[in-house]
Parts: C-alpha cells; structure tokens; sequence
C-alpha cells in the first residue's frame, strides 16, 4: 500500500548561472529582430509601390485608349469627303463631351485627344488628296497627366478613314 500522507519533496535546485540566461534578451539580439522585420516591411511595401505605381499607368492607357475610341467612333459617322485634309488638326476635349473643334494649343489639357487630318501630306498623296475624296488619313494623340501639372502624349494611333461603295 502506498503512503499518501507525505509531502512531496524536490532537492533539484537551477544553478543561479544557468536561472539568469534565460531571463531575456541580449541587445544584439533585439537589434538583429529589428533588422531583419525592417527589411522584410520594406520589401514589401516598395512591392505595393510598385503595384500601385503600374496600376496608375494602366488606368491612364485605358483612359487614353477609350477617350481615343469615342472620338473615332463619332469620326466614323461623318462622311469621308467632309474630314478636314493638308494637316489640319482638330482638339477633342473631355469637358466638351469630346466634341472637336479648331486646334488651339492652349486647350490641350489632360484628356484631351488631338487630330491630324493627312498629318505628313508630302507623303499621304495616295490618302488624301482631292482627286481621292474617300480616304483620309488621321492620327490620333491622347493626352494624359504628366505628373507635373501638365499634359503629355500617352497614346497615339494612326487610321485611314474610306467610304464603303455599293457594288
């Protein structure tokens, strides 16, 4: 039978050297924790700069690609004959509902998509000329925000306008 009465008793006592190791950290520890957490924020925060920096960019060709579409969607309802040719520019702004008007260089803005009618006429001679009344060449440049106040060209793209014939 077991005697259950006693109290348990215990002579293992921690040496007081090896009791005072364990009692926190060393300075050089704390300072490489530190290092080692700052570069892994850094990592990842200048990979969320990256994104949000491309994210940027990617709205403003869409912007650009789409300001670009609307204007030649509504180009592609006036008749061929009756585009401007020889250079002639026209501006387009978004506060205008992309109506176009006569180029002036003060209302370029941001947004704003710039036409040129037969814009190297030297060369266009087989697109615009008066004997051949259906082509026209035009191209197409859209201004974005370059960061410091002004605009910049973002987007350019070049088409040629004809008249379809019933056969």
């Amino acid at each position: 039978m077991l005697n259950t009465d006693r109290e348990p008793s215990c002579s293992f006592t921690i040496p007081p050297r090896v009791a005072n190791r364990n009692k926190g950290q060393s300075l050089l520890e704390v300072v490489a924790a530190t290092l080692i957490l700052f570069i892994g924020v850094t990592g990842v925060s200048s990979g969320f700069l990256s994104f949000t920096l491309r994210n940027r960019r990617t709205e403003q060709s869409t912007g650009a690609v789409s300001a670009a579409r609307t204007v030649l969607d509504r180009l592609r309802l006036e008749e061929v004959a009756t585009l401007p040719d020889g250079g002639d520019r026209q501006i387009c702004n978004p506060a205008n509902d992309y109506l176009c008007q006569a180029f002036n260089p003060a209302l370029v803005d941001v947004g704003s998509v710039v036409l040129t009618f037969c814009p190297d006429f030297t060369n266009d001679l087989e697109y615009c000329t008066p004997t051949n009344p259906s082509l026209r060449h035009v191209l197409v440049e859209v201004y974005e925000n370059d960061g410091e106040g002004g605009a910049e060209i973002t987007f350019t793209a070049e088409t040629v306008f004809s008249e379809l014939r019933d056969l």
